[in-house]
């Protein structure tokens, strides 16, 4: 196999770099000892997937040249595909994505069973290991964890910090997993729906609001007049007219009564991305 110079640091790629670094946390225990026992060398091949002699490998390359021994050795034809044609490179990239359960060693023998029926020959498991590290995380995340776990990693969002008490206040409602029960029939009456203004400053609530009806903007509003009021406890002191007012895309927060009473106090409404409440944090 030919081989180029091993390359500095600083010029290996992205993937270079988290291999070598992931199999130095993988030996990293076993530098700080003199002589690591056989329980701690079985321990840590048991980490990494891999074999004794691969870590002891490792450790000895490590000594040697520091963590960029630990990157995998170029090829002078590195960048070319090996024996993999681009039906079967699709074919991989597809078992990978199409499954979230699907393991890496379950990708690798679908891939070589398909392989041998299209007259290929079956691509090894660092072959597959590549074709799916290469493809973006974007993708590889969208696929196999659904469009919530996207959205929370890879979605831009504008965030808004509060420089002060009263620049912004959130409200949501949230249904209690109680339940209210009339003492005098012992009738269930339901789970209590509360409603809660937070100033995003302090992290200090400033009102809320509890009632057994479903929201609505008249629960809001109820919740918000209890914020900017001055409480009747002095160990409650938090009172005041929020700048502005972080809100979802509910029917009740949108509505128009909301948005009269906010024009009437001064107070400017933002609204989050639909499904990403943390958007406009």
């Amino acid at each position: 196999m030919n081989k180029q110079p091993a390359p500095l640091l600083s010029e290996l790629t992205e993937a270079e770099r988290e291999l070598a670094m992931e199999r130095y946390r993988f030996i990293a225990p076993l530098l700080e000892q003199d002589q690591p026992s056989a329980a701690e060398w079985e321990e840590a091949a048991k980490q990494a997937q891999s074999s004794i002699k691969t870590l002891r490998r490792w450790v000895r390359t490590f000594q040697e040249k520091g963590v960029i021994g630990l990157a995998r050795q170029r090829r002078k034809d590195a960048g070319e595909r090996r024996s993999v044609s681009a039906d079967l490179k699709c074919r991989i990239e597809a078992y990978y994505l199409e499954n979230s359960a699907r393991s890496m060693a379950t990708v690798c023998r679908m891939a070589g069973e398909y392989a041998l029926t299209h007259g290929e020959q079956p691509p090894s498991a660092t072959v597959v290991r590549e074709i799916c590290r290469a493809l973006p995380r974007g993708v590889v995340c969208m696929a196999r964890e659904g469009e919530k776990a996207w959205r929370n990693k890879f979605e831009p969002i504008n965030r808004h910090e509060s420089h002060e008490p009263n620049e912004r206040w959130q409200m949501d409602h949230c249904k209690l997993d109680i339940l209210v029960i009339d003492i005098q029939s012992g009738d269930v009456l339901g789970r209590p729906w509360l409603t809660v203004a937070l100033d995003t400053y302090s992290r200090a609530v400033m009102g809320y609001h509890l009632s057994l009806y479903e929201p609505s903007s008249m629960s809001i509003c109820l919740a918000l007049r209890q914020a900017i009021w001055k409480k009747p406890i002095a160990e409650w002191p938090m009172c005041g007219i929020p700048k502005q007012l972080h809100l979802d895309r509910g029917s009740d927060f949108t509505s128009r009564h909301l948005e009269q009473v906010a024009a009437d106090l001064g107070i400017t409404l933002i609204f989050a991305t639909p499904y990403l409440a943390r958007a406009n944090d």
